[in-house]
C-alpha cells in the first residue's frame, strides 16, 4: 500500500504552536462581514480573473474565509474547435482529413 508523506501544517509561535488554518490569512470578520486584507484581495481578484481569461470557466457561487476559500467552478464547451491548441489547426494528410498519430 503506498503512504504519502504530509508536512506539518503547524507554525511556530510564541507559547507553543498553533496550525496555520487558525490564522486570518485574508482578512478578518468584524460585525459577520469578511474584511479583506491585501492577499484577500488578490484572491477575490484572482477569482474573477479566471472567468474573464477562460471562455470555458463559468464561475458560481464563492466566498473568500479569514483563512481559506470556497468556490464552484463550471466548466462548460462554449463551441467546439478544429484547432488543436496555441491556435494551430489540426494537421491533415494528403486527401484532406485529419492526420492522426499512429497507435
Amino acid at each position: 500500500m503506498l503512504r504519502y508523506a504530509r508536512g506539518s501544517v503547524r507554525v511556530a509561535c510564541r507559547g507553543g504552536s498553533r496550525t496555520a488554518r487558525n490564522r486570518n490569512i485574508f482578512g478578518h470578520v468584524k460585525n459577520t462581514k469578511m474584511i479583506l486584507n491585501d492577499i484577500g484581495q488578490i484572491v477575490y481578484n484572482s477569482w474573477q480573473w479566471l472567468e474573464k481569461q477562460y471562455e470555458y470557466v463559468e464561475l458560481d457561487k464563492f466566498v473568500v474565509m479569514p483563512n481559506h476559500m470556497h468556490g464552484i467552478i463550471n466548466i462548460v464547451e462554449k463551441h467546439v474547435t478544429n484547432d488543436v491548441g496555441a491556435g494551430f489547426p489540426r494537421p491533415i494528410d494528403d486527401k484532406g482529413q485529419g492526420n492522426l498519430a499512429p497507435t
